[in-house]
């Protein structure tokens, strides 16, 4: 057979590897892997030689869409080469434990060909860290929003904005009826104004201390008038650079809008302008692209300084810039690079687990269960769409139809011989348990959603909890997935398969 570009050492290790261990070879994932070793690594020098500014708006994206259509070009060319040798269909002496690790190389192989798309964001982020650093990006953006504050401080000086409220222990049970009746009754709206009057003290909101604790720990500033008043004040946007950009480290952060205050604007001195203006200019220039610039002519509003100075000092452009850079160098952390490993992940998981339930069941059974899968979908998505189903009903449908599956798929062990609906039942059972820890964690969560929104009742889980049973139950459905391979997956499917047709 020949294989293009691969070296006399794979070669034998191939030859080796087919009469030692048939089975984990017909999965050919030593090719597999080669191969996309060699695409990523002449895809990833491709990228770092194409000149692109570390300012400039990401190519990842349309690198990523092109990359996707090789890699599924690629999982089809493998498939063609897995269709020749099944060791499985072959009635091949293969032990739970091969059968698992089987599937295991499925998974890996996914998210090698899978992997494509990742390279060219991933130069990016390298080139993006190695032309300019996060540090000095940080320090750069406080030091510009200083600069502007100082040089525009007679032009931008606006008031804090002020918050005043009453703090009780507990709200009234009146107010809280009242409250109730307003955000629940549509028939309520001509009352709307006396029940806010009703929860209002004279021009003071009514807080209790759980509110309290909560605007305290976000005010910028706050005074105590007496046991029951305070003034809570909010700073003004003194924010010009970098808005958007995210506190990634405790070390480095940009400042905010309070920081600079009490830095540059509390107690001002009047600074050197024509020095600032040097040291502005400078930093100004770094951080200026061409390319950046809105794409259509923009007014502003002499009337709103805020505007005046952005046009002033070309800050929207700056900001694009900066913003581009952001998105590089910090692509692959927080909840953007969990997404990203999700994206992997899950798209590895369902195309292995459909290659898994390919390779185990007949070509017909196989094709039947997806049409199957499909129809009831449909029919599923008619019946919630008709009746005004709540969230909670599509993952009751999820769970009605795996009860269902995984009841017809133990007649395997009952037949005589072999039949097509329960073949469809366990390539349907397979094809949903890694999702079944997910969808019963959310059940839950919206069955109790639901309760606390029927009875107006504050929620007493917290929500990082909930995101940690999500993701936990995000590792769990894989773990649960490969254990039942071992367990009783692979026996499933071979007395299935083992059966005469019916």
């Amino acid at each position: 057979m020949i294989r293009p570009f691969i070296p006399a050492f794979l070669k034998r290790f191939d030859d080796k590897f087919l009469k030692n261990n048939p089975e984990l070879w017909s999965t050919r994932a030593h090719l597999v892997i080669y191969y996309c070793i060699v695409i990523n690594i002449v895809l990833a020098l491709t990228c770092y030689i194409i000149p692109a500014h570390a300012l400039a708006d990401t190519t990842a994206i349309t690198w990523a869409g092109f990359l996707s259509i090789i890699s599924l070009l690629g999982i089809i060319i493998w498939i063609i080469y897995l269709l020749r040798f099944n060791v499985f269909k072959r009635f091949g002496q293969i032990s739970p434990m091969r059968t698992t690790i089987v599937y295991l190389l499925y998974f890996i192989s996914t998210a090698a060909i899978c992997s494509f798309a990742y390279i060219p964001a991933l130069v990016e982020t390298i080139k993006a860290n190695r032309d300019y650093s996060k540090s000095k990006v940080i320090t750069d953006i406080n030091k510009m929003n200083v600069y502007i504050n100082q040089l525009e401080y007679s032009y931008y000086n606006k008031p804090w904005n002020v918050d005043t409220v009453v703090v009780m222990d507990t709200l009234p049970e009146n107010l809280k009826r009242q409250y109730i009746d307003v955000e629940t009754v549509d028939t309520y709206e001509e009352d709307y104004a006396d029940t806010t009057v009703a929860f209002i003290h004279g021009y003071y909101k009514i807080i209790d201390t759980v509110e309290l604790r909560s605007k305290v720990a976000t005010a910028d500033s706050m005074v105590k008038i007496n046991d029951t008043l305070y003034a809570f004040f909010e700073c003004p946007d003194y924010v010009f650079v970098g808005e958007s950009y995210w506190r990634r480290s405790s070390s480095h952060k940009t400042m905010s809008s309070k920081e600079i205050y009490d830095s540059v604007l509390a107690h001002y001195v009047a600074p050197n302008k024509k020095l600032v203006k040097n040291s502005l200019d400078k930093l100004l220039n770094k951080y200026y692209l061409k390319e950046n610039e809105p794409k259509y002519a923009t007014s502003y509003d002499p009337q709103k300084p805020k505007e005046t100075i952005d046009a002033r000092y070309r800050l929207t452009t700056i900001n694009n810039g900066i913003n581009n850079y952001n998105s590089k160098a910090y692509r692959w952390t927080g909840f953007l690079g969990l997404a990203l490993l999700r994206i992997i992940f899950y798209t590895s998981l369902i195309f292995s687990i459909i290659l898994f339930v390919f390779r185990h069941s007949s070509i017909k059974t196989f094709f039947i269960t997806l049409l199957c899968l499909v129809v009831l979908f449909i029919i599923s998505g008619i019946f919630i769409g008709l009746f005004h189903s709540s969230q909670a009903a599509v993952y009751g449908w999820y769970l009605f139809y795996f009860i269902i599956f995984s009841v017809l798929s133990i007649l395997a062990f009952t037949n005589k011989k072999r039949n097509i609906i329960t073949g469809i039942a366990i390539n349907s059972v397979t094809l949903m348990l890694a999702f079944l820890p997910l969808v019963v964690i959310a059940l839950t969560e919206a069955i109790q959603r639901n309760y606390y929104y029927e009875h107006m009742e504050t929620k007493t889980y917290d929500p990082a909890s909930l995101d940690m049973l999500f993701k936990i139950a995000e590792v769990a459905g894989p773990v649960i997935f490969i254990l039942s391979i071992f367990i009783f997956m692979h026996s499933l499917y071979r007395k299935w398969y083992s059966l005469p047709q019916d």
